[in-house]
């Protein structure tokens, strides 16, 4: 799907730019972009139970364009009228989790040599999905 799309993207990108953007300029998004397919992934376990799977939701091409347009726009403005916090990292240009460990050691660094005590508190939230009870959902 993704070939089709690269192939005629010099013919559709001023006209769905022209959409998009009224779309967004009048608060209205189409009830087709809304729409998801959900289907049940299998993780581990028995798979005759239900909390043996996760919930993935497929969304039609056009709503993942529109969404990228979206970010990239947000993502703009808020970069431009500096609306992010100085110290968030994460899903930004030029700062990942590598700038925050750094600042993060680096700020550590200055309280020790100004004799500061620190405290660190840290969650690993990496499997935090797997907690969301979700044979809720798929009854």
């Amino acid at each position: 799907m993704v070939c089709q799309w690269k192939s005629i993207i010099d013919v559709i990108a001023h006209p769905l730019s022209v959409v998009l953007n009224a779309c967004l300029s009048k608060g209205y998004i189409p009830t087709a972009l809304k729409l998801a397919r959900t289907v049940p992934i299998f993780k581990k376990g028995d798979p005759t139970a239900l909390k043996s799977y996760r919930p993935i939701s497929i969304i039609p091409a056009l709503a993942k364009i529109f969404e990228a347009f979206m970010k990239i726009q947000l993502m703009d403005h808020f970069e431009s009228n500096n609306l992010f916090s100085s110290v968030q990292h994460g899903f930004r240009r030029s700062k990942s989790t590598v700038t925050a460990v750094s600042k993060l050691v680096g700020d550590i660094l200055d309280f020790f040599e100004e004799g500061d005590s620190v405290a660190l508190a840290l969650a690993d939230l990496s499997k935090a999905f797997e907690f969301v009870p979700h044979d809720i959902l798929l009854e």
